[in-house]
């Protein structure tokens, strides 16, 4: 991938470039009573026609914080650059992945670096998180209720699996690793706008 289809031409001399510095701090920076972020930098350009493009040169574990503060989402990044794979540089490129399956219609940005820190990256900083959407490997949250009546603890389980599991990015992680539509009853009287109904469908071995 060249500069071109990043950015787009640079000779163009009615382009604007801008360049927005995310944070300037370093590794063991936090944005606290008026602190930093990690350094991380948005290049923009746009061209004679209005078409932007942008550049995140490096992309650190902070970068969705940094991001936010600016009102920037990951649908403002076209491609990312990456420098070499310490965190503060490559520790938000599984955010940007995730939401390639959590947000409908959204292709994660190109990664742009040279094929050894690419190997590197893949292999010792982003594959195992990667690896369980691709495989569809479960990941848990386990959750404990102490309570010795199994009922009340049934109940308070249902709410928070309701809760949960209805907000749209969690429901479509649960569908895509639930073969056994586990929760479909629930989907549906949810959708319908019986909550009593949607908490009574999750059924006792999902809980227990």
């Amino acid at each position: 991938m060249n500069y071109r289809s990043v950015c787009g031409d640079l000779t163009d001399d009615a382009a604007l470039v801008e360049m927005n510095f995310l944070g300037t701090g370093s590794a063991f920076c936090v944005n606290a009573a008026g602190g930093n972020w990690q350094s991380n930098v948005l290049l923009r350009v746009t061209n004679s026609e209005g078409f932007t493009k942008s550049l995140l040169i490096d992309c650190g574990g902070d970068v969705r914080h940094a991001m936010g503060e600016q009102g920037l989402t990951h649908r403002d990044v076209d491609a990312v650059y990456v420098s070499h794979p310490h965190a503060d540089h490559v520790g938000g490129l599984e955010w940007l992945a995730f939401l390639g399956m959590f947000d409908p219609g959204y292709e994660p940005p190109a990664i742009v670096a040279n094929s050894r820190t690419l190997r590197m990256v893949w292999d010792h900083c982003i594959s195992g998180g990667l690896r369980s959407i691709e495989g569809k490997e479960v990941v848990l949250r386990i959750g404990v209720i102490v309570n010795e009546d199994a009922i009340a603890a049934r109940g308070i389980a249902r709410r928070t699996i309701a809760a949960y599991f209805n907000v749209p990015v969690y429901r479509r992680f649960r569908e895509a690793l639930d073969t056994h539509e586990t929760l479909a009853g629930m989907w549906r009287a949810w959708e319908a706008g019986d909550h009593a109904a949607a908490r009574a469908a999750i059924p006792d071995e999902l809980i227990d």
